[in-house]
């Protein structure tokens, strides 16, 4: 073996190692600071009053889950040329589609918080989250907040368990889809249970 194929062969392990770096940090980021944002919101759902200080809390959060959704973004595109120039059979890996589709929904999930949930909390301020307003905005609240946290989660299921590999990107983004669905009818079903009882 030559010495530059030995030194292409040490610098993509190199370039991988680093970009695992960057995708665990973006992940850990992203699901870090998203299960926080949920917690917040959660606490001020029925009893507690949202103040200023809790507020900035809420914006740095998402800040936080920008970045870790830039990190996702980065270190993916450079997984696809990694395995394009040195792997090019990894890329016959239908899980890497499912994980690019759930990406982009958590992208979209993104615009969602920043344009709708945020300043929704914000124009809350001084009562609790949800007084005074009509179900619609307590439902997209809600399903955006679940949307958000499942779809930081099951990336990093689908980096870490092994035996999604060649799994049908279909099944797959079946069981997101089931998983997604789910969760929100129990949350949404607790929300409706919770602020009636809370209200009477």
């Amino acid at each position: 073996m030559s010495l530059s194929l030995v030194m292409n062969a040490d610098f993509g392990l190199l370039l991988l190692s680093v970009l695992r770096l960057i995708h665990f940090e973006g992940i850990i980021l992203g699901i870090g600071a998203a299960t926080l944002l949920d917690f917040i919101i959660l606490r001020f759902t029925f009893s507690n009053i949202i103040r200023e200080e809790h507020i900035k809390v809420i914006l740095f959060s998402s800040q936080v889950i920008t970045v870790g959704l830039i990190l996702l973004w980065f270190s993916g595109t450079g997984f696809f040329l990694h395995y394009w120039y040195f792997n090019p059979e990894k890329l016959e890996n239908s899980k890497l589609v499912a994980k690019v589709i759930i990406v982009e929904v958590l992208t979209l999930n993104a615009f969602l918080v920043h344009y709708f949930v945020l300043p929704q909390i914000q124009m809350q301020a001084g009562q609790r989250l949800f007084d005074g307003l009509s179900w619609l905005p307590c439902f997209l609240m809600v399903f955006i907040g679940t949307v958000s946290v499942i779809s930081w989660y099951v990336p990093l299921a689908l980096g870490v368990v092994q035996q999604f590999n060649f799994v049908p990107a279909e099944l797959i983004l079946a069981d997101y889809s089931i998983l997604v669905f789910l969760v929100n009818v129990i949350v949404q079903t607790a929300l409706v249970i919770k602020l009636y009882g809370y209200g009477k």
